[in-house]
């Protein structure tokens, strides 16, 4: 329930840009339009946050305290802190969009000369990718869409992104000359000229559409604003999963009043991150007490026992014997 779109219809005059990742700030999730950032309350009304020094050219990210965004003045990508509301301008970018991504603490983004980079926050340590003539990027929890041309042609790269490096998956031949190319759409690309959808969250296969081209962006309660409200419901359990993992580490969100819907999803991701951890530690123990035990029915026993789902749940191995 949590997850699906509301009928809220942004008015199609001006085109309503998202911060990424913000959902579990305070009133999140944030929007942008022109050189406001706003927010839709409980009841369905827009609401100023600030007024931004300048007017931002697409979508933004959230990251540990801070938004990175994109001035269209300068095409200079910015961090504003959340605690002080100071400005820092950190470089110059290209003058395409979208051109910037946030996985953990990695930042990807394209370059004036269109070279795709990813850059380690914790490291400050920055690689150039494979990639030239970059225009556009898009990403959705792990995975990311790099529009590329190629010898004249325009091309969408799906890639995985796994432990730092990125993975091709596929390429996929066509343009993109509508509207909704301009912010991230819950993972969803329109293809235009055989009008056919990318979806990132269904093995990112295509989908073909029969959809007159849309006009109106739909706000959707998790994410913020989409042109494609139908995907939002399913694409939106996805990234919030991997949002509650991401912000477990967060020590700006964690430090700020919750209300209780927000606190309950945070709290799970905590004990989910401590059962990995415990997991960590004492692997060898599950591995030899599973083993060598050889009365393994009993053991199945007693695990139902203590519906316990397998070995690798129970904390204190002296519980089973």
């Amino acid at each position: 329930q949590l997850c699906k779109s509301s009928s809220h219809k942004f008015d199609n005059n001006t085109h309503v840009q998202n911060v990424l990742n913000s959902y579990f700030l305070e009133n999140g999730p944030y929007l942008m339009r022109k050189d406001e950032l706003f927010f839709v309350n409980e009841q369905q009304k827009e609401e100023q946050l600030m007024k931004l020094s300048f007017n931002p050219q697409s979508d933004a990210h959230y990251h540990k305290g801070k938004i990175f965004i994109k001035n269209s003045d300068d095409l200079s990508l910015y961090s504003i802190d959340l605690k002080n509301k100071d400005y820092q301008k950190l470089f110059p970018m290209s003058d395409c969009f979208p051109d910037i991504a946030i996985f953990g603490d990695y930042l990807f983004f394209i370059d004036k000369d269109y070279h795709l980079y990813i850059k380690n926050l914790k490291t400050q340590k920055c690689e150039q990718q494979n990639y030239e003539m970059c225009y556009r990027i898009y990403p959705f929890v792990k995975k990311l869409i790099i529009h590329i041309e190629i010898e004249n042609e325009s091309w969408f790269v799906i890639c995985d992104f796994i432990d730092g490096k990125l993975l091709e998956l596929k390429r996929i031949n066509g343009t993109i000359s509508h509207q909704s190319y301009r912010s991230n759409n819950h993972g969803i690309v329109w293809i235009h000229e055989n009008k056919q959808l990318i979806n990132l969250n269904n093995q990112a296969q295509q989908n073909e559409i029969d959809q007159d081209i849309r006009r109106f962006q739909f706000y959707n309660p998790i994410y913020g604003a989409t042109f494609w409200p139908e995907h939002a419901q399913q694409n939106s359990q996805l990234y919030l999963r991997n949002l509650v993992k991401e912000m477990v580490n967060d020590e700006y969100v964690q430090q700020l009043g919750q209300p209780k819907h927000k606190r309950s999803l945070l709290q799970m991701g905590l004990l989910q991150n401590k059962r990995a951890k415990n997991f960590k530690i004492f692997p060898h123990f599950i591995y030899n007490f599973s083993r060598n035990n050889k009365m393994k029915k009993l053991v199945r026993e007693k695990a139902n026992q203590l519906k316990a789902i397998n070995l690798c749940q129970v904390y204190v191995i002296d519980s089973f014997e």
